[in-house]
């Protein structure tokens, strides 16, 4: 059975969610609680910082003219400022779906059941991103099930869901079925590997809300490889991001990489500034460069190949190989602060 959903290109699906997000309003916080909140407007202090003239360290402060001597003091002036500032605002709600799936923390696992590993990652992505997440827990494949976790995040008035699985193909994927019925799916399968399933809704809720609905693949590199793709940017644009894609730079590959002629593929790789770390014809192994370093085995449902990755390498849609030394677009998925450093830098 077909689906009824064309398939479109990754660049295409990112537009849409982008165009479809709102900025959301602001809130007030403590000046200590603003690290990585976007300034949702210009903060205009009323009076200079400090108010009066001051020394820039701490000493005596004394006239010139009144030459050396003995001095009786007057009086201290001690630092003290208080501020707030007004930010943009984001919550988040999570939803696993499958009967397989049980909590990590479950003891032995029963016949056919896999611990919900998705969960755990997902919630540290975004909150490695700045954003809380509302854990909603696991809903079962039933359309009871799924549909009540999902009138729970509307009544908790989430303004981003991100689900994962049920959004293929199968009869016990009500997902997108539920989706349809509650609001509009904007798309419902990308040209991407890994990830083709990937579903995104919104809902127009009551109040002039509206709530934005990833339902992503259950396999777990795919759930990762979307969430950086298409929920994250949403995530950012919603909190005062000028610019929410992720970033994008060009590097050199350490490792051969074949190519799918069927989808593009975004290819998990750990980026660093090093030595050439493999043997590559035609380089010069002792001058430093971005190097790109395969994760290996990229099949979406083998975790181990999201373990150490900061960088999404964009791999054409085509036959053959990319040989080592290549250049290639990648995007940042992490911090590049904590990337490897294998090889010492030359003084």
């Amino acid at each position: 059975m077909g689906s009824k959903f064309p398939m479109i290109p990754i660049p295409k699906a990112q537009a849409i969610v982008l165009e479809q997000t709102r900025a959301l309003g602001s809130e007030a916080v403590p000046l200590q609680d603003a690290l990585g909140r976007i300034l949702y407007a210009p903060v205009t202090s009323p009076d200079s910082v400090p108010p009066f003239p001051a020394s820039v360290k701490d000493g005596y402060a004394v006239v010139a003219n009144d030459g050396a001597g003995d001095f009786e003091v007057a009086g201290e002036a001690r630092a003290g400022v208080m501020d707030e500032v007004q930010v943009q605002a984001g919550t988040v709600a999570y939803i696993t779906t499958g009967d397989e799936v049980v909590d990590p923390s479950v003891q032995e696992l029963g016949p056919g059941t896999i611990r919900d590993a998705n969960r755990s990652m997902l919630i540290a992505a975004a909150a490695q991103a700045g954003y809380q997440v509302t854990d909603l827990g696991i809903a079962r494949d039933t359309q009871g099930d799924v549909a009540g976790c999902l009138d729970s995040a509307i009544a908790k008035g989430v303004d981003v869901l991100i689900t994962t699985g049920g959004v293929s193909m199968g009869d016990r994927d009500w997902v997108k079925p539920l989706l349809q019925a509650k609001g509009t799916i904007h798309f419902g399968r990308v040209l991407m590997k890994p990830g083709k399933p990937l579903t995104f809704a919104t809902l127009e809720l009551p109040q002039g809300r509206q709530m934005l609905v990833f339902g992503l693949p259950g396999n777990p590199v795919s759930s990762f490889v979307c969430f950086h793709l298409v929920a994250l940017p949403a995530l950012r644009k919603m909190a005062g991001w000028a610019s929410p894609g992720l970033r994008r730079v060009h590097v050199r590959l350490a490792n051969d990489i074949k190519m799918d002629p069927e989808r593009p593929e975004y290819h998990r790789a750990t980026l660093q500034y090093s030595k050439c770390p493999t043997s590559v014809p035609g380089v010069d192994a002792s001058a430093y460069g971005w190097w790109a370093l395969s994760t290996g085995k990229q099949a979406s449902s083998r975790l181990l190949s999201a373990r150490s990755a900061n960088t999404l390498l964009e791999i054409p849609q085509t036959s053959g190989v990319l040989p080592a030394g290549s250049t290639v677009p990648a995007l940042l998925i992490e911090d590049l602060q904590g990337m490897p450093e294998p090889h010492a830098v030359d003084p």
